[in-house]
């Protein structure tokens, strides 16, 4: 997904078995990692992840962000490893 015009500032999901709706609306599959760009350079990366698109894009289509947190800790409910970038 970008959000600025020239691809500087995006999200990109990896996983497998990706499906669509007619208006290109994530409805199936299972994300396995997750990567954020920030003026082309990578700024987080998760891997390991095992969430289903559904359960992901019905938390993104909320204001609210307590589904998010449950999101996050289904995510990061095994043992992981954090790294950080310099942007």
């Amino acid at each position: 997904m970008n959000y600025a015009a020239s691809g500087s500032h995006r999200d990109e999901f990896r996983g497998t078995g990706f499906t669509y709706d007619a208006n290109g609306i994530p409805t199936g599959g299972i994300v396995r990692s997750y990567a954020a760009f920030m003026s082309g350079k990578k700024i987080a990366y998760i891997d390991g992840a095992n969430i289903t698109v559904s359960n992901l894009a019905a938390a993104a289509e909320t204001f609210s962000t307590a589904d998010d947190l449950i999101v996050c800790r289904s995510i990061l409910s095994g043992s992981d490893r954090l790294t950080t970038f310099t942007v």
